[in-house]
């Protein structure tokens, strides 16, 4: 994951009243941060302890600058490292107590799904999880999931996985199948063969029966290829 870092122009003054409103700045460029950090717009930060004007030790210059090492673990409880700069000198660096909250979305088992079981509606939901809580790759979308079937039991409220399911093939090997060709602005409807099964999402070997020649195209639903042409 690309890290990324940048410096926060704040003015601060003395006053609690003033310092407590400069917190709250703080706050929400930290909240941008881990935004950028983690690509999701779901984040949460609260500021734990200790005041700002604390941190500072009383001596708040006019003018600092803030930077948050691209180091700095920015997900969970615990003291963040920022770095206070005058000019481009470091001032002094703060440890602040910090909750950041990090969300994604991910289909999660409302009860209990048997092997074999087709998911639908009924039983899987897509539902708002801390991201430290959540497996690798999650499901994220019901859509495309059309006659899927556990693969094992899977017991209520799992975060589903590509591992946890089965889910048929919308091409099957030899059956001719509609391409949609996109070359730009233009979309052009053609046929092929499938040369192997495929799921959605996956790429598949086509045949065009007049000319014999192959491609490789992606799987958009039952029966259906997308091609893209480079310009």
């Amino acid at each position: 994951m690309k890290k990324l870092s940048f410096f926060f122009s704040l003015l601060l003054l003395a006053g609690p009243a003033f310092a407590g409103g400069e917190r709250s700045a703080l706050v929400q460029q930290l909240t941008e941060e881990v935004k950028l950090r983690y690509q999701t717009p779901e984040v949460e930060v609260e500021w734990k302890a200790p005041a700002l004007e604390v941190l500072l030790g009383g001596d708040v210059p006019k003018d600092v600058r803030f930077k948050i090492p691209p180091t700095a673990r920015l997900m969970g409880e615990g003291t963040v490292p920022i770095q206070v700069y005058r000019g481009e000198n470091l001032f002094r660096t703060i440890y602040p107590r910090l909750n950041i909250q990090v969300f994604s979305f991910a289909l999660v088992s409302l009860s209990r799904v048997s092997r074999g079981e087709a998911l639908d509606s009924g039983n899987v939901q897509i539902q708002r999880k801390r991201l430290q809580d959540l497996p690798s790759q999650p499901l994220t979308k019901l859509e495309g999931l059309s006659n899927a079937r556990a693969k094992r039991d899977i017991p209520s409220g799992t975060v589903l996985t590509s591992g946890l399911i089965d889910l048929p093939s919308a091409i099957k090997s030899g059956s001719m199948v509609t391409v949609q060709v996109l070359s730009g602005d233009l979309t052009i409807l053609s046929s092929g063969q499938a040369l192997s099964d495929g799921q959605i999402g996956q790429l598949v070997r086509i045949r065009n029966p007049a000319s014999k020649r192959e491609f490789s195209g992606r799987v958009l639903g039952e029966g259906l290829v997308e091609v893209k042409l480079e310009d």
